[in-house]
């Protein structure tokens, strides 16, 4: 009698919980998607091998940590780039965070290779793949005496 409307009770309790979860959880998903972010992603599509790219970041804007980045250039194109790396630049290895307004970019038409040009300097990075690692800060290797 007692003992079963408790436990009839806690599991209600429990399964309301869970189910309060689900729904804040779906709905986090949908309000990630509001119409001006799928406008966006479909604005700025993601580079592919095949776009070539020649013309000055006019605008950047990074997104997730650096996973990704935005760019609208002096040549009126819009696209986004995935992670790509290059860790023979120091600190800024990761591509969102290393290109500044300005900067020149260029790649061949079916090339995953992105040129960066700064000042007088080229710099280099592979779409989507992390490059030179052994350069990187993150290399340990045995001090020489």
């Amino acid at each position: 009698g007692v003992y079963k409307m408790e436990y009839i009770k806690k599991y209600w309790i429990v399964g309301l919980i869970i189910l309060l979860g689900i729904i804040i959880n779906i709905l986090m998903i949908f309000k990630s998607s509001t119409p001006q972010e799928l406008k966006m992603i479909k604005t700025y599509q993601r580079i592919l091998i095949s776009d070539p790219v020649s013309s000055k970041i006019d605008f950047k804007q990074v997104f997730k940590r650096g996973s990704s980045v935005r760019l609208k250039m002096s040549d009126e194109t819009k696209f986004s780039i995935g992670q790509s790396r290059n860790d023979l630049y120091g600190e800024k290895t990761i591509l969102a965070y290393f290109l500044r307004k300005g900067d020149s970019l260029f790649k061949r038409k079916n090339s995953d290779t992105l040129f960066v040009y700064r000042g007088y300097k080229e710099y280099y990075f592979v779409l989507n793949k992390r490059i030179n690692i052994d350069y990187g800060v993150h290399k340990t290797t045995d001090r020489v005496k």
